[in-house]
């Protein structure tokens, strides 16, 4: 196996990692020695892609939550202060 496939295979196992254990990965990327290794270089790789692609994800969920919701918000107030009183004198 080449260093290149190495490194592929290391990066889609980081990536996948990340995506559904990333305690695990974080684990694992502090236990990892050397960062010379075809190895732990692509499942660091593998790792940050995903951390940047779910704080990516983060990011336009909270722009569409703004943009569906973060218009001017209107105050409804059900004290009776706010009623309108009809009196006769």
């Amino acid at each position: 196996m080449t260093a290149n496939q190495i490194t592929q295979r290391a990066f889609n196992a980081g990536y996948l990692v990340e995506k559904h254990l990333p305690q695990l990965s974080k684990l694992l990327l502090k236990g990892f020695q050397s960062s010379e290794h075809p190895y732990v270089k692509g499942f660091v790789a593998g790792s940050s892609e995903m951390a940047k692609e779910r704080e990516q994800n983060k990011s336009k969920f909270l722009e569409k939550l703004k943009m569906e919701f973060g218009g001017e918000r209107q105050q409804k107030s059900k004290g009776r202060d706010d009623r309108e009183m009809d009196i006769e004198i």
